[in-house]
């Protein structure tokens, strides 16, 4: 029965993935990796990709404490980035929503599924381990991460250093 449960939620993730949306609608090419924003264990950016991720914030500032609740919609940096190890995506939801937020690899493919659900309003995280969906860890690159809700989408990118 758990089975058949992520087979639904594949399919229906999977059916509103598109490597090829319209630019107008969702930013840059979904599978256009382009660069990596940097960020450290403690949350402290050091390099910016300005086409990465959604409401990155300043250099010298640190991420909304977890209780906040953001005035928009906001999604990463990873942290750390660039990681051989687990690594922490955050996103703020000015009002509760339904979210979705996977990883897809240099492929296009879908590597992992973090969050499929409905979210209160606030800042919330997800740690991504560099597991698959089978629990094998992947392999070396730069993936992508997307986060849609019912009016938002974004991407950011992870490279991932074995």
């Amino acid at each position: 029965m758990k089975a058949l449960g992520f087979l639904i939620l594949l399919v229906a993730v999977l059916s509103s993935v598109s490597c090829v949306e319209s630019p107008a609608q969702v930013g840059p090419d979904p599978c256009d990796f382009a660069g990596v924003t940097a960020v450290d264990e403690s949350g402290n950016v050091t390099a910016v990709d300005p086409e990465d991720w959604c409401g990155v914030i300043p250099q010298s500032e640190r991420l909304v404490p977890e209780r906040s609740i953001p005035t928009e919609f906001t999604f990463g940096p990873a942290r750390p980035n660039p990681t051989s190890g687990p690594t922490t995506i955050s996103f703020g939801l000015p009002s509760a929503d339904t979210v979705s937020i996977y990883v897809m690899a240099p492929d296009c493919a879908i590597a992992r599924i973090l969050v499929f659900g409905f979210h209160e309003a606030g800042a919330h995280s997800v740690t991504w381990d560099g597991l698959d969906e089978l629990g094998e860890s992947v392999p070396e690159g730069i993936y992508r991460c997307r986060m849609s809700g019912s009016s938002f989408r974004c991407f950011g990118d992870i490279e991932i250093r074995r």
